[in-house]
């Protein structure tokens, strides 16, 4: 990727957390068409690897299982960790998947 991509790739991320963080401050339900638009918009911004909706959940435990990540989200907003892991799961399960029972493979 060039200087530009990764430019272009960290405004996007940035831009999703924006989002993120004012759809929890106003209220915004998992399992919502809203909330299920920026689950999606997060996945589609880890384009580091291919990101399956079983592998978003994985790793949004991740997002309140492991400080460093915990500690970037609740930077933004108190409360954000748990929520966005909350709208990844519920938007998984608008994909067929069971968030008990993922998988990485």
């Amino acid at each position: 990727m060039s200087r530009a991509d990764w430019a272009a790739a960290k405004q996007n991320l940035d831009d999703v957390e924006h989002a993120l963080v004012e759809a929890f401050t106003q209220g915004v339900k998992p399992g919502s068409a809203e909330a299920n638009a920026l689950a999606d918009w997060h996945r589609a911004s880890l384009f580091y690897f291919d990101v399956t909706p079983a592998k978003h959940v994985i790793l949004a435990r991740g997002y309140v299982e492991d400080a460093r990540f915990t500690e970037h989200y609740e930077k933004l907003a108190e409360g954000l960790a748990p929520w966005l892991r909350d709208i990844i799961t519920e938007n998984a399960r608008a994909y067929g998947v069971n968030p008990e029972t993922v998988t990485w493979g």
